[in-house]
C-alpha cells in the first residue's frame, strides 16, 4: 500500500496531485488502507486490540465504523501518575509499549535517574521517537513513533510545504531559510519539536537555525514548573522538592532569565547579520512580538529577503493578541508570507492553511466530526459539519493513527475556493478541556474503553 506506507512517491511528491483527489476519490484507496493497518496493528497495539474485540469489530470493517475504535487524546496519559513520580520507567515502558510497534526491549532497559535519560534511551536505543505535550493539567501526555515514521512526516511536510509557497510565487529552489527560534534550542515537547520539524522541512543545513537560548529544558523541568503552577494556583504547599536534576534545570532557567537581556541582545546580533537573506519566525505571537519590537529598535527590520515568512506556534495560551502584531512583523520582516498550521501532539501529520484561508487534510487522513447530541456519533462526511474533531492517519505504521482530539472544529468537505479538493478545516477551532479520566465524548461503546484501560493497566 505506497498510498499509505509512502505517499510521497505515490503521488510523486506533487503536492498538488495530493490535493486534487476529492474525498469521492481517495475512500476506495482510504477503505483499503485501513484494512490494511489493522491487519498489521490489531496484534500490536492492546489497547485498539481491546476496543475491537469488545465491539466485535475486525479489520475488515467500513470506513465509517472506524471512529468506533479512534482513542480518545487523553488515553496518552492514562499511566498512573504514580509510576513517573516513583521513577518506576520498567513500569512506564510496558505502558507505552501498548502504544507501539517498536519493540523496547523493556527486560534489557538499565535504569534511569530522569524522565530525560529514559526518552534519551528509547530514541538512541530503541529508536522510538517520544513527543509529550504541555501537561497543562499536570501530567504529561506520551506519544511515541518510530523514528521512520517521525522522518517520513518531514518529508510528508515538505512536499506539503512546497505546494503551499507555490501558490506564494516562489520557485522550489528558493525554498530555504534561515529558522530564528526565540525559545530554547531543544527539548521533545510537541512545541520544540515542531521547531525541529521546520528546522529539517526548511533550512539547508543545521546551522541555519537560531534559537534564544541554547539550552534543552526537558521533560523533568517542564513538568515540575506545570505542577508548581498548578499547585500555586490551588493554594497548595504540597509540592515535593524538586530532585537535583530539576533544581540544576530551574538554576539555568534563573540565569536565563537574569540574563535574558544579553540572551535577546545576542540573538539581535545574529538576526542582524541575515540581512538580505531570507529567514522565518517561528514562535508565539507574544515571542515573536518582542524579538520583532526589539529588532526594530535596534534598527533590524525591513531589510530580508522577500518572501521571509513567519510562523505562530502554541496559540495565545488565554492571552490577548499583541497589540498590532501583524503590522509589528511586517515592518520587521517586509512584505512576508504568514505559514499558518493545525495540529496537536498526538497528530502524526500538520495541516497547512491554503490562501482561502483553510486548513486543508491531505488525502491519506480521513477526517470526521463527531456529533455531541447524537451519542458522539459521526457525521456524514459530506457538505459542512461542525462537532468534535477526529482524525484518522493512515500514514502511521508504528502506531495507531486514529484519534478523537479536543478540538471543536467545522470541516467543509466540498472543493475549496483555493482549488484543492480535499478537506478542509475552518479556522474557527475551539480547544475543549476534557477531564483526564472521562472518556464519555468518543464513539467507542463506553464498555468498550474501559476494556481498552484494562488492557493498558495490564501491559
Amino acid at each position: 500500500m505506497q498510498f499509505v506506507d509512502d505517499p510521497i512517491a505515490y503521488f510523486a511528491a506533487d503536492g498538488a496531485a495530493m490535493h486534487a483527489l476529492s474525498p469521492a476519490e481517495a475512500e476506495p484507496l482510504q477503505r483499503q488502507a485501513l484494512a490494511y493497518r489493522l491487519t498489521r496493528l490489531l496484534p500490536a497495539i492492546a489497547p485498539l486490540a481491546a476496543l475491537a474485540e469488545a465491539q466485535g469489530l475486525s479489520a475488515d470493517i467500513a470506513l465509517d465504523d472506524a471512529p468506533k475504535l479512534f482513542f480518545p487524546h487523553s488515553i496518552y496519559k492514562s499511566y498512573d501518575p504514580a509510576w513517573l513520580d516513583a521513577r518506576d520507567f520498567p513500569r512506564m515502558s510496558r505502558w507505552l509499549q501498548a502504544f507501539t510497534t517498536v519493540d523496547l526491549g523493556i527486560a534489557d532497559a538499565p535504569a534511569f535517574a530522569t524522565i530525560d535519560a529514559w526518552l534519551d534511551w528509547l530514541e538512541r536505543d530503541r529508536r522510538l521517537d517520544v513527543a509529550h505535550s504541555t501537561g497543562t493539567t499536570g501530567r504529561l501526555s506520551l506519544i511515541g513513533r518510530a523514528v521512520d515514521d517521525a522522518v517520513q512526516r518531514h518529508t510528508r511536510n515538505r512536499v506539503v510545504f512546497v505546494d503551499l509557497m507555490k501558490a506564494h510565487g516562489m520557485a522550489e529552489a528558493d525554498m530555504w531559510y534561515h529558522i530564528v527560534w526565540p525559545g530554547a534550542a531543544g527539548g521533545r515537547s510537541a512545541q520544540q519539536k515542531m521547531a525541529d520539524g521546520a528546522r529539517i522541512m526548511s533550512a539547508k543545513s543545521p546551522d541555519d537555525f537560531t534559537a534564544l537560548f541554547d539550552d534543552d529544558l526537558g521533560a523533568d523541568y517542564e513538568l515540575y514548573v506545570v505542577r508548581a503552577r498548578l499547585a500555586r494556583a490551588q493554594g497548595r504547599l504540597d509540592l515535593p522538592p524538586p530532585s537535583a536534576h530539576v533544581a540544576e534545570k530551574l538554576a539555568e532557567a534563573d540565569r536565563r532569565q537574569l540574563n535574558f537581556a544579553a540572551h535577546q541582545e545576542q540573538m539581535l546580533r545574529r538576526i542582524a547579520e541575515l540581512r538580505g537573506q531570507r529567514i522565518m519566525m517561528m514562535g508565539s505571537p507574544h515571542s515573536l512580538a518582542a524579538i520583532a519590537l526589539a529588532g526594530l529598535d535596534r534598527g533590524v527590520g525591513g531589510s530580508f529577503a522577500s518572501h521571509s515568512a513567519h510562523i505562530t506556534v502554541g496559540g495565545l495560551k488565554g492571552r490577548d493578541e499583541p497589540p498590532a502584531f501583524a503590522a509589528t512583523l511586517e515592518r520587521f520582516l517586509g512584505r512576508s508570507i504568514a505559514v499558518e498550521g493545525y495540529g496537536a501532539s498526538e497528530m502524526n501529520t500538520g495541516y497547512l492553511r491554503c490562501p482561502a484561508g483553510r486548513f486543508h487534510v491531505p488525502p491519506w487522513v480521513v477526517i470526521w466530526v463527531l456529533d455531541p447530541a447524537d451519542g458522539w456519533k459521526p457525521q456524514p462526511r459530506d457538505g459542512v459539519r461542525e462537532g468534535r474533531g477526529a482524525f484518522l492517519d493512515l500514514a502511521f505504521a508504528s502506531a495507531w493513527g486514529g484519534l478523537v482530539t479536543a478540538d471543536h472544529i467545522m470541516v467543509d468537505y466540498r472543493p475549496c475556493d483555493c482549488g484543492r479538493k480535499t478537506p478542509s478545516i475552518d479556522t474557527t477551532i475551539r480547544r475543549v478541556q476534557d477531564r483526564d479520566d472521562d472518556y464519555g465524548w468518543i464513539p467507542a461503546d463506553p464498555r468498550a474503553m474501559s476494556a481498552a484501560l484494562d488492557r493498558l493497566r495490564e501491559a
